[in-house]
């Protein structure tokens, strides 16, 4: 893969049929990146290595999580 492509749902404008495509080329770095992160993850994941947020009151997304996990071990 040497680039991505998103193409938008609306049109650039009012007046254009035209919808709205940004081509993201991606760098010999980029893919380097991703790659680190993909087996990094994949080797957390196997060894049931989950963080547990910031454990913040208000956190929505701890929150969230914590709501989750309640639910599945319920």
């Amino acid at each position: 893969m040497i680039s991505g492509e998103i193409d938008f749902l609306e049109k650039e404008s009012s007046k254009t049929k035209d919808f709205v495509k940004v081509k993201i080329p991606f760098s010999k770095e980029d893919i380097s990146i991703v790659k680190k992160q993909v087996k990094e993850t994949y080797a957390k994941i196997m060894n049931h290595e989950f963080t547990r947020g910031c454990g913040e009151k208000d956190c929505r997304w701890c929150n969230f999580a914590k709501d989750q996990r309640s639910q599945v071990f319920s």
